[in-house]
């Protein structure tokens, strides 16, 4: 049981540190990790875990962790001005934003509906 108790509350440490981000809605690791809490203890710190998962639920544990504090990007510095896209970490984070993707796939989906149009239009005319 006190083993349980110590994971549960090294999850809760871990998402006092992630914020959600607005711009990613569903897509926002910080979701994905609270519902990994919920999957893993749907009764809190008196769920019961199985010996078997303690081993993988401490090693996701380890590896958020280190996220968490920034273990590798710190040990590993890089330019903040490069990347592969030329783009700065401002506008790939307002590129990657769902309301972006979103009025991508609009634009995308009235594309798609005005060839329809087009194709029902040049069929009637014949």
């Amino acid at each position: 049981m006190s083993a349980t108790r110590t994971l549960y509350r090294r999850y809760l440490e871990i998402i006092q540190h992630w914020p959600l981000d607005s711009n990613k809605s569903s897509r926002d690791l910080g979701v994905h990790i609270r519902a990994r809490i919920g999957k893993h203890f749907p009764k809190g710190e008196f769920s019961q875990i199985d010996s078997s998962s303690i081993q993988t639920i401490r090693a996701e544990l380890d590896a958020l962790e280190r996220l968490t504090k920034n273990v590798n990007r710190d040990s590993n510095r890089y330019n903040d001005c490069s990347s592969v896209s030329g783009l700065t970490a401002e506008q790939l984070s307002h590129a990657t934003s769902s309301e972006t993707i979103q009025s991508f796939n609009e634009y995308y989906d009235l594309g798609m509906m005005n060839s329809l149009k087009y194709r029902l239009i040049s069929m009637f005319k014949n």
